[in-house]
């Protein structure tokens, strides 16, 4: 049934996404899927205590930014509004839940995984190097379609829970032990 529902809601997200122009589309559902990560990710106990919100972070992406206000005004996750934060360096990201991170600062990864990891941060980026590098989930296309695989073993190593529901649609998941 909730898998059910992430689907349902990705599909209508790229319909709705398709009379966008195709920059925006692609943010709107870079935005939904963001959303979607943050309501199938378990941070430890005390993180959602303690913060009074869910907290999205962009580190060097202003349309996604842009994106992520108009499509999660409102939204709510483990019953705490979607917070929605600019980051100008990822100094700030110990305080997000999730942090994208655009191509541009992918040579930071090293810093900004030892920055972040301690704080149970998910962080997302785009394409293959940027699991390499350190980060839990990456987006990429294939057959025009926007897609993400995951790195099981990054997003353990912060502390963080993926559901199951998550993984299945995952488009590859990476673990350490060879699983995928």
């Amino acid at each position: 049934m909730v898998l059910t529902g992430l689907l349902v809601l990705l599909g209508a997200c790229s319909e709705a996404a398709l009379g966008a122009p195709p920059q925006a589309a692609e943010e709107e559902l870079k935005a939904a899927f963001l959303f979607n990560f943050a309501k199938y990710v378990e941070w430890p106990a005390d993180i959602v205590a303690e913060r009074p919100s869910i907290d999205l972070c962009v580190l060097g992406d202003d349309l996604l930014h842009d994106a992520l206000q108009q499509t999660l005004r409102g939204k709510v996750v483990r019953d705490k509004p979607i917070g929605i934060r600019r980051l100008a360096s990822a100094q700030g990201a110990a305080g997000c839940h999730v942090l994208f991170v655009a191509g541009a600062h992918h040579d930071d990864m090293p810093g900004i995984v030892a920055l972040v990891q301690r704080h149970h941060v998910l962080l997302v980026g785009e394409g293959p190097e940027f699991l390499a590098h350190g980060g839990a989930i990456a987006f990429g296309v294939e057959d025009n379609r926007l897609r993400f695989d995951v790195d099981a073993d990054a997003a353990s190593s912060a502390g963080l829970k993926l559901s199951s529901q998550l993984l299945k649609v995952a488009r590859h998941v990476s673990r350490r032990d060879g699983g995928s």
